[in-house]
């Protein structure tokens, strides 16, 4: 079997507020792409800001984790984004910010008060470009659900994602 690079490519069209997020496979020398188009400025939505579409390749995150971090290295990842999503949803609940569910990985579930309260932070929050979280019903209540799952996520990117969930808030 060819060993196949691969590369996340993502082509702006000027002029437009189209685009197309585009996975690219090097193959014997052959590109292999698939896209799919997106548009920006209706509304945020993990499909257009991501590759994914209804979740059918994970396996290639997994494999390219793997290969990168090796086994021990992902361990750690994982343990430690879920200490990262416990230390936030602590700091959030300490600010007065209800947390809906047992942080026991890496989502916390986070309500603002009412459902609108809440619906009008995630907007803001996602408006703000910041971060990124998306919305969610938690038994029965609006929720936002935060997830903290990258290699590179620091210290400092807690303390600035704790800052601007908290600013979204009081809007």
């Amino acid at each position: 079997m060819t060993r196949a690079t691969i590369a996340l490519v993502t082509l702006a069209l000027l002029g437009s507020a189209a685009r197309a997020d585009c996975l690219v496979l090097k193959r014997g020398g052959k590109l292999q792409v698939w896209g799919m188009p997106a548009t920006i400025g209706q509304g945020n939505n993990a499909i257009d800001v991501t590759p994914d579409s209804s979740r059918r390749a994970r396996a290639v995150e997994v494999w390219a984790a793997l290969k990168s971090l090796g086994r021990s290295g992902l361990a750690e990842m994982i343990e430690r984004n879920c200490r990262q999503a416990r230390w936030l949803a602590g700091e959030l609940s300490k600010a007065g910010i209800e947390v809906l569910n047992d942080v026991v990985l890496n989502q916390i579930v986070v309500s603002f008060g009412d459902d609108d309260r809440t619906t009008r932070a995630i907007s803001a929050l996602q408006r703000s470009g910041e971060i990124w979280c998306g919305g969610t019903t938690w038994r029965g209540r609006a929720g936002m659900r935060v997830s903290v799952s990258s290699w590179a996520t620091t210290q400092a990117d807690m303390e600035r994602t704790l800052k601007a969930i908290l600013d979204a808030g009081r809007q």
